[in-house]
């Protein structure tokens, strides 16, 4: 019994809770309740949805906030102590007869706030259905020949390879579809049409893909290669190898990539190709889907990548109250991860939809009770902060 009751210290004991980021939040309320009791919980119900509905707006923002009240009110605010761990009620003065007024203080739980609302899909940048624009090629190193859907070519001798690329695409727009992902089908619908002549080769520059899929309102770039080849271990067999990367148009940042390789069985080229492929692109097209997803969950489609240096010596037990204190700040940074540690400097790597002048506007300075850190110096991809003297 009394391991039990010691593991229940444990789990609620503050040095448990101390790896969390919490806010202390004061709220005055009203009721007009005639008894005390119900008046109580009354403005304990109120200071819990107010200081719910501020923080939240501080977050994800006032018009994300609007757009999603009904989800935000059962979803997150109906589950408020996953967040608000403790809650303490202050006196409650009579005015009757016009009721009672109390104050509440307010404990929340910044970490748990934003797991819950990354759980219910609000905790990303946009809220419009992301479209994919694959750019994929198809090389036959068995009967030297090659296929992608952008590209002008002899398409008579080479049906077999637009047989796997129509069925790619397939299957590509049915995975991402699972997660309220659009990827369009540009050999099937012949968008080589939008393309220029110029640009319709096997190799095509990044801007010319910036042009079309702009056109199309894809966010998301989806390129690479399936390529088929002799197996080295059987005469009468071949080896596939699929090489797909995501990436975000807008700064060509990398959001998701798989890399696989596959050996047929023995038997006639097209048959046991083909029969291997469609076993194999439909886990591989869950796979970037769900690597997509997981990315837009986190905000890291809309979001950018960047440095941020930090110069002089900040003692271990400061660094990461650091990266809470930023965060904290600057609600648009999602993640802040450190990259390289020296004595005398430390870099971070930036998640956010803020740019780094942006943030170094909204976070000029921070205090880390009597240390304090200021901006030092920006530029498009990095930002530089220093300890003051």
């Amino acid at each position: 019994m009394k391991k039990w009751i010691w593991l229940l210290v444990f789990l609620i004991s503050p040095w448990a809770l101390a790896q969390k980021t919490f806010l202390e939040r004061t709220y005055e309320g009203r009721s007009k309740e005639k008894n005390p009791l119900a008046a109580r919980q009354e403005i304990l119900n109120q200071a819990i949805e107010k200081t719910s509905e501020e923080m939240i707006k501080e977050i994800i923002g006032d018009a994300k906030y609007a757009r999603n009240k009904s989800l935000i009110q059962s979803k997150i605010i109906k589950n408020s102590a996953r967040y608000i761990p403790f809650s303490k009620p202050g006196e409650i003065e009579n005015l009757q007869p016009e009721g009672f007024k109390m104050t509440a203080i307010l404990k929340v739980s910044l970490d748990d706030l934003q797991a819950l609302l990354l759980e219910n899909g609000l905790f990303y940048e946009s809220d419009s259905t992301p479209i994919v624009l694959p750019a994929i090629r198809f090389l036959d190193r068995v009967n030297s020949k090659s296929f992608a859907w952008w590209a002008e070519t002899d398409i008579s001798q080479k049906a077999f390879l637009l047989k796997q690329g129509r069925n790619l695409e397939n299957v590509l727009k049915s995975a991402f579809l699972k997660h309220n992902f659009y990827s369009l089908k540009p050999q099937s619908l012949k968008y080589s049409d939008f393309l220029p002549s110029s640009a319709k080769s096997e190799s095509v520059r990044n801007d010319n893909w910036q042009g079309l899929a702009q056109k199309l309102g894809a966010q998301v770039l989806l390129d690479g290669e399936v390529e088929i080849s002799k197996s080295q271990e059987r005469s009468d067999a071949y080896s596939i190898s699929l090489q797909l990367t995501a990436t975000q148009l807008v700064n060509s940042r990398v959001i998701a990539e798989v890399s696989r390789k596959f050996e047929t069985e023995s038997g006639a080229f097209e048959a046991v190709v083909d029969r291997k492929l469609k076993e194999v692109v439909e886990a591989t097209s869950q796979d970037l889907a769900s690597q997509m997803f997981e990315a837009w969950q986190k905000g890291a489609l809309g979001a950018s990548l960047y440095r941020l240096t930090l110069r002089g010596r900040l003692p271990m037990t400061q660094q990461e109250a650091f990266k809470e204190a930023l965060k904290n700040k600057v609600r648009e940074v999602k993640n802040v991860r450190e990259r390289l540690i020296s004595t005398d400097s430390i870099v971070y790597e930036i998640d956010s939809a803020l740019g780094p002048k942006e943030l170094s506007q909204k976070a000029s300075e921070i205090d880390l009770k009597g240390t304090k850190i200021v901006v030092d110096s920006v530029s498009d991809k990095e930002v530089v902060y220093r300890l003051a003297k």
